[in-house]
C-alpha cells in the first residue's frame, strides 16, 4: 500500500470537519500506516449551508484535501458516488492505492484505519469497521435507531450472506482501488442506484456480486461525540432499505 485516500461525504459538518482532518493528519504523521504511505482526503460537500468546504480547506498542516462541491443537497449516495468517481479519476497509484469511506461527523475515528489497513494487507478486498464484531459497540445511539440498525443488518445478512461481514450498514470501510475500479466497470460508473442512506448496504452488495472478500475490525461508534443533528430520516431510510432488498433479490433471481 502506497497511499490512502479518505472519502468524506459531508453535509453541514463545519463543527466536526476540522478536528477530523486534524486527526487524519496525526495518523499520516505517526507512520502507523507504514513507511512512506501518503494520506489525502476527498471531501464531498453536499450542498452545505454552514461553510463546511471552506472550513476543510483552511486547516493548516493537514494532508492534501480535494473538495468536490454539490451546489445543492443531493443525498449521501450521490455524495459518495461523486467521491468514488473523483478517486478513480486521479488516484495517486493505480495499483497500490486504497480508499477509506467514512462519516465526516466525528463518530468514526481515523486511527482505526491503521488496523483496517493491516487486514487489507492480509488479502482482503475490503474491510468494514463493524459495530457487531467482537469488541465493537455503539455509544450514544438511541434505542429506536439501534433496533432499526440491528433489524436491517439481520435481514441483509439472511438475504445476502457475505463471509466475514456482519455490519452491512456501517459507513466506515476501506477498499482496495482494484475493487472500486471493478465495480465502476460493472455498473458503468454509477456504482449503485440508491441516492440516500440505502446506498451504504448497496455498495457492499455490489462488492459481494464481484466476489470481493471482506473482513471486519471492531468499531466503537462514538455517536455521543457527534455535534449537530442526524441527517438520516428514519422512515424514508427503512423504506429504501426494503426496496433495495426486494430489488436485489429479484435481480439475483433473474
Amino acid at each position: 500500500m502506497r497511499s490512502v485516500t479518505l472519502l468524506l461525504p459531508a453535509l453541514n459538518e463545519s463543527r466536526n470537519i476540522v478536528s477530523l482532518i486534524e486527526s487524519a493528519g496525526e495518523l499520516a504523521r505517526s507512520g502507523r500506516l507504514g513507511p512512506g504511505v501518503r494520506v489525502r482526503m476527498i471531501l464531498v460537500d453536499d450542498g452545505s449551508a454552514d461553510g463546511t468546504g471552506e472550513a476543510a480547506g483552511n486547516v493548516r498542516g493537514a494532508p492534501e484535501v480535494l473538495i468536490v462541491t454539490h451546489p445543492r443537497t443531493l443525498g449521501l449516495g450521490c455524495a459518495v458516488r461523486s467521491g468514488l468517481a473523483r478517486f478513480l479519476k486521479d488516484r495517486p497509484d493505480p495499483i497500490e492505492d486504497c480508499l477509506c469511506v467514512m462519516d465526516a461527523d466525528g463518530s468514526h475515528p481515523p486511527g482505526l484505519i491503521a488496523l483496517m489497513a493491516e487486514k487489507l494487507g492480509q488479502g482482503a478486498g475490503l474491510v468494514v469497521a463493524s459495530r457487531y464484531a467482537e469488541g465493537g459497540k455503539e455509544v450514544g445511539v438511541s434505542v429506536p435507531r439501534r433496533i432499526m440498525s440491528r433489524t436491517a443488518n439481520g435481514l441483509l445478512k439472511i438475504l445476502f450472506p457475505m463471509a466475514g461481514i456482519r455490519d452491512y450498514t456501517s459507513g466506515f470501510r476501506l477498499f482496495r482501488a482494484e475493487a472500486i475500479e471493478r465495480l465502476s466497470r460493472k455498473t458503468g460508473g454509477r456504482f449503485f442506484r440508491e441516492d440516500g442512506f440505502a446506498s451504504t448496504p448497496e455498495l457492499l452488495l455490489g462488492m459481494r456480486s464481484l466476489g470481493i472478500r471482506g473482513e471486519e475490525v471492531p468499531l466503537v461508534l462514538r455517536y455521543d461525540l457527534k455535534r449537530g443533528p442526524s441527517k438520516m430520516k428514519a422512515g424514508r431510510t427503512i423504506l429504501r432499505y426494503l426496496i433495495l432488498m426486494a430489488r436485489m433479490k429479484l435481480f439475483l433471481a433473474e
